[in-house]
């Protein structure tokens, strides 16, 4: 955040009501941060707090169940089919050269 000057401060005591009414709704409406902060430490100081919590919430749980491009909880079972015989090639050399790393016996011999 910016500093704000003595002189800055100065000018800005200078303005009139009127004014600052104009500007306070002006940031309001361009930033929400600012409508956030209005709202639940001057308009509705009883409820505020509890709706932006409320409203929070459900933003990320709505964020949460999205279904993002790219993204899947569980392949498909063609693929198991298609890569088996590769992963069960993989792990058995893992197995042979691992060194008797427990996280590689661990996992299994084969799927």
């Amino acid at each position: 955040m910016p500093r704000i000057s003595k002189e800055l401060r100065e000018q800005i005591k200078n303005l009139s009501h009127k004014e600052l009414c104009e500007i306070v709704i002006k940031a309001a409406a361009r930033e929400k941060s600012v409508y956030d902060y209005i709202h639940v430490n001057y308009l509705d100081k009883a409820n505020g707090e509890d709706e932006l919590f409320n409203q929070a919430k459900t933003d990320i749980t709505d964020l949460f169940y999205k279904g993002y491009k790219g993204f899947s909880k569980e392949l498909h079972p063609d693929y198991k089919i298609e890569y088996q015989d590769k992963i069960n090639k993989y792990l058995e050399i893992l197995h042979q050269k691992s060194n008797h790393l427990n996280f590689i016996y661990d996992l299994p011999k084969k799927i």
